[in-house]
């Protein structure tokens, strides 16, 4: 029952919603068509087997065969075309039937006015309004030239009221046209500005990442050279309050390194453009700079703080030695920031 309900009602991809729409529409009309069309091809064909079978075999298997539509419509081809085979198919099938018994009195030709309905859903606006002509010209050649089409001797044709038929069906036609093409107009207006919407949102993105990249390499630069000088430091004779806060502004320079890296980490997340460089790296070496970064504050904290590998520890492992290296000092640096004994 799930098949059944995606095939007819899919979801929507890659946030293609219009897409979806239309898809939709597809799946519901081809679903009608069995359905009803289905019904009265049945009673069609046990109606008229006997006297017309060629028209009542075409009369039960056309409206089975819609079934598909939805899967052709997910094909190679594109929609447009899909569409068009489609409505094209139907508008010879139908006029056809038409044509070759009883005209305007076949009960078939109550199908005609929601050919550019169709249209207007998988085609366009304009291919709409075209078939809408071709559909209203058709009906009315059927009823002028009624004495031309074949028509069981058997039919009681009140051809005063079926010529009201006629202008009804005709006028129906062209408005349920109008107003297809008007909806679909707007639809493929919306889907535009939606796409133009996706479109600035993306390249507002991109120029946000490429804006943290460049000030992130800016601020990187002279934090590298500050901590490299601070580490210069660290290797001189020093006085020890002196050493303490040389040993301050290298840890405050690395949080600060890792903040601005995080920073540009999170653009790129939000960008789907995070990268991960899978290589062969040693565990013991990504975790030996938690202790530099966080071993003074745990102590600032009154915290002990010790670092414990096993064996395992020493295997090589691959994988993103940066990335999870940003984990483990994030899950540290929530240790010790909510920890107070």
């Amino acid at each position: 029952m799930r098949s059944v309900k995606a095939y007819i009602w899919p979801a929507v991809e890659d946030g293609d919603h219009l897409r979806a729409a239309q898809l939709r529409i597809i799946g519901v009309i081809a679903l009608t068509v069995v359905v009803c069309g289905g019904l009265a091809g049945a009673l069609s064909f046990m109606a008229n087997y006997d006297r017309f079978p060629p028209q009542a075999w075409t009369g039960l298997i056309t409206p089975l065969m819609f079934g598909g539509l939805p899967a052709l419509a997910r094909s190679r081809l594109s929609l447009k075309t899909t569409g068009l085979l489609t409505v094209s198919f139907l508008y010879i099938v139908l006029t056809g039937q038409a044509a070759s018994m009883g005209g305007m009195a076949f009960p078939i030709v109550i199908y005609l006015p929601g050919i550019p309905i169709l249209a207007a859903f998988l085609v366009g606006p304009r291919a709409s309004l075209a078939f809408a002509g071709l559909v209203a010209a058709s009906m009315g050649s059927l009823f002028v030239f009624r004495d031309w089409v074949p028509t069981p001797a058997d039919w009681d044709i009140n051809y005063y009221l079926l010529g009201w038929i006629t202008v009804t069906l005709i006028l129906l036609t062209i408005a349920a046209s109008l107003v297809c093409a008007i909806f679909a107009h707007q639809m493929a207006a919306a889907g535009a500005a939606l796409e133009d919407a996706r479109r600035k949102s993306d390249a507002a993105n991109d120029a946000k990442t490429a804006f943290l990249a460049n000030i992130s390499h800016e601020i990187r630069t002279p934090m590298n050279a500050m901590l490299g000088m601070a580490q210069a430091l660290q290797q001189d004779q020093l006085a020890s309050s002196q050493r303490d806060k040389v040993d301050t502004m290298t840890r405050s320079g690395d949080v600060l390194l890792r903040l601005v890296n995080e920073v540009l980490d999170m653009a790129r997340i939000e960008a789907g453009r995070l990268e991960i460089v899978p290589q062969e790296f040693r565990l013991t070496d990504t975790v030996a700079m938690l202790e530099g970064l966080f071993a003074g504050q745990a102590l600032e904290k009154g915290l002990n703080f010790s670092i414990r590998l096993t064996g395992e520890g020493e295997r090589v492992f691959v994988g993103d030695p940066v990335r999870i290296g940003q984990i483990l000092a994030n899950l540290t640096a929530n240790a010790i920031k909510f920890t107070h004994a």
